[in-house]
């Protein structure tokens, strides 16, 4: 009984990982918006854009290989590209390396390329190829290839890539999300508050971020 039991456990685990739409935790309080219990501080992310002085932070805990966050990028982009300087959007790693054999290299890449001063050049690489790599027995080759493309010192993109220091910072955004009980991907909060159920559409992202921002005006 005990394996049956962990054998469908194991099963709903991958289901529920490839559907496109992803559900959050849904055992804390929740009002209109879809927005849970306020959280400690999320503390300053390496990777931002947007508004310096913005009242709405959007962070983002995201894994690349993550077929519901290949979905929502587009979502997300335009949501920050609209919104301009009243919203800032940070990333954050959550690679689930238990169902993505290559989601840890590939935010060791972005990382790597952050290093160069190129993260959103290669997260959007990443996010736009995702089906290309995300099978692949050889990402880092297909990773090496994406850091010329966008214009990276090659060499120097190999050693990141290596590096002890890029994989400190994964890990750490990763332990970071784990004790704010992140458990899916991708997981949004808005400034200080986790997302209790993820936007459905575009639409919805910028209804609610619209309130809040009609909320602090």
């Amino acid at each position: 009984m005990q394996r049956a039991l962990l054998w469908i456990f194991a099963v709903s685990l991958i289901g529920g990982a490839a559907m496109v739409m992803i559900e959050l935790n849904t055992s804390a309080p929740v009002d209109s918006l879809g927005l849970a219990l306020a959280v400690d501080a999320l503390g300053e992310a390496r990777w931002s854009k947007g508004g310096a002085d913005a009242k709405i932070i959007i962070t983002e805990f995201s894994d690349f290989q993550c077929p519901a966050c290949g979905v929502y990028h587009p979502i997300v982009k335009k949501v920050a590209e609209e919104l301009g300087d009243q919203v800032r959007f940070s990333y954050r790693h959550f690679p689930l390396k238990e169902l993505h054999k290559n989601a840890v290299l590939a935010a060791k890449a972005s990382e790597a390329a952050g290093a160069q001063g190129k993260f959103w050049e290669m997260h959007d690489m990443l996010f736009d190829n995702q089906a290309i790599w995300s099978d692949s027995s050889g990402p880092a080759s297909i990773f090496s290839n994406y850091a010329v493309a966008i214009g990276l010192d090659p060499v120097k993109f190999k050693l990141d890539l290596n590096s002890q220091d890029i994989a400190n910072k994964v890990s750490g955004d990763y332990a970071l999300g784990t004790a704010l009980q992140v458990y899916s991907t991708p997981t949004f909060f808005i400034n200080n508050i986790k997302l209790n159920r993820n936007p459905r559409s575009y639409e919805e992202f910028k209804s609610i971020i619209d309130k809040l921002l009609s909320e602090n005006l």
